[in-house]
């Protein structure tokens, strides 16, 4: 609008200078900005571009607008995951009530590849197989400390006789007939026993171990735990000739005495009265399965390498009818000189020890659990101070996983060594005890000097 008024008059001034007017024409250089009015007499002008104008003053801030009302509150819903239904239901408080399905599973995957081969499995325990014939048991003893018994199975009732077959047609293979005897004369077998013959062979005749039967060592039934006349028990149930003994059974005193093999191993604890933290360690050994009795002793003194026992109220030797009794009131001394008289030695308390633990596992030899009359022969569980000893053997349910019997109460035993100067361990505890029964425990030491004779102290053998 400026320029309109300012080029206007323009014109028109130039119009009277133009003689009486006339159209102009105007251009304008854009790089510049000069703009050039040419009239058609030939006059020009040129304007220079006028100076841009200054800002304004900026407006005032606008009044703030006013608050606006609260939003309504919004309503309260409850989300409850039904899951026998598969399925969610959200309630609302204004009534509206929605429901969700859960969505169906998946696909199965398919089976991912085979996992690397796993390192290979380490070597296994070794263990030993301990059979107690006597027991009706075996014990199984590994290395690793873990100890198994299994006990052997009971044997049926025999069932009666059924009627004698047809004799079938004669086979190639060799025909064996067993036929069940009922006081058949001419042999010497008695009722119950059974007769085997093996094709045209010449017939034996065995024992029906079923009906309390076995060999008595010449070939006739007796009844289990007697022998014919010449012979006697072998220390493992069947009956040999008086000069011998089954193997790990030794001929003593005219009887023979068996052994339990202990298997070896290491241990490491206080529990062993050893210093804390000790390792011990015992190489397998034999073990006498009870304690030397007085007819065993006897033999020694009979035979001149041995002294007799300590005379006095409890002292077994001197009394009749104590002969399976364990022989008691003998020294440290006496006890070494009988197991070197029958070939053996006292056991190390390291040895006794571990015997008795069951390798370092249990607390007494039957097990953990606290001694009753049933397991050990002591006056806390019983009539020990009144009665004394009791014969060996008596205490069965209080032996060892392995068989070995008597090594808690009746009476204590000697070891070959001790940590005290001028004395040897005892272990075991004896019929006296009474109020505290800990000597009984495997791990219980004590010693005596080496010529005490007590009543309470007696021993047995190893090798």
């Amino acid at each position: 609008m400026r320029k309109l008024l300012v080029v206007l008059p323009l014109l028109c001034l130039m119009g009277a200078q133009c003689g009486g007017g006339g159209n102009c024409t105007v251009t304008k250089d854009a790089s510049t900005g000069v703009a050039t009015i040419i009239c058609p007499d030939g006059t020009s002008v040129d304007l220079e571009p006028g100076q841009s104008g200054r800002d304004g003053v900026s407006g005032k801030d606008g009044t703030n607008g006013e608050k606006g009302e609260t939003g309504a509150s919004g309503t309260s819903c409850s989300v409850v995951k039904n899951g026998d239904a598969g399925a969610t239901v959200i309630s609302c408080e204004d009534g509206t009530v929605a429901t969700v399905v859960d969505g169906a599973d998946g696909a199965q995957g398919s089976q991912g590849p085979g996992g690397p081969q796993g390192d290979a499995g380490q070597n296994g325990t070794g263990c030993t197989v301990m059979r107690d014939v006597d027991a009706g048991m075996a014990t199984i003893v590994c290395a690793d400390g873990t100890v198994a018994t299994v006990e052997d199975g009971v044997v049926g009732a025999q069932g009666p006789p059924g009627p004698q077959g047809d004799a079938g047609p004669a086979g190639e293979g060799t025909v064996v007939t067993v036929v069940p005897l009922a006081g058949e004369s001419g042999n010497c077998v008695c009722r119950g026993g059974l007769r085997v013959q093996v094709g045209s062979a010449t017939p034996a005749y065995l024992c029906n171990v079923d009906m309390g039967l076995r060999d008595g060592g010449d070939g006739a039934c007796v009844p289990s735990g007697t022998c014919s006349v010449g012979y006697h028990d072998g220390g493992n149930g069947s009956c040999v000739g008086l000069a011998y003994c089954s193997p790990n059974s030794d001929l003593i005193g005219g009887r023979c005495v068996p052994m339990v093999f202990v298997a070896g191993g290491s241990a490491v604890g206080s529990d062993w009265g050893y210093l804390p933290g000790s390792a011990v360690t015992v190489a397998g050994f034999m073990l006498d399965k009870t304690e030397v009795t007085v007819s065993q002793y006897a033999a020694c003194v009979a035979a001149g390498f041995c002294s007799a026992p300590r005379v006095g109220d409890f002292c077994n030797f001197q009394w009749a009818g104590r002969e399976e009794h364990p022989v008691n009131c003998v020294d440290w001394f006496q006890a070494g000189a009988f197991c070197a008289w029958v070939g053996k030695r006292l056991p190390a308390e390291a040895e006794w020890q571990w015997a008795a633990s069951n390798g370092g596992v249990t607390v007494y030899p039957w097990g953990d659990s606290y001694p009753d009359a049933i397991l050990a022969h002591v006056s806390e569980t019983g009539l020990g101070l009144f009665y004394g000893t009791v014969r060996v053997g008596t205490h069965p349910a209080g032996a060892t996983l392995g068989g070995i019997q008597d090594l808690a109460g009746n009476i204590s035993e000697w070891n070959s060594d001790s940590p005290w100067a001028g004395a040897r361990g005892i272990r075991g505890g004896g019929f006296d005890q009474q109020n505290n029964l800990d000597p009984l425990k495997a791990s219980f030491r004590a010693a005596l000097t080496e010529t005490a004779r007590f009543e309470t102290t007696g021993f047995r053998c190893a090798k």
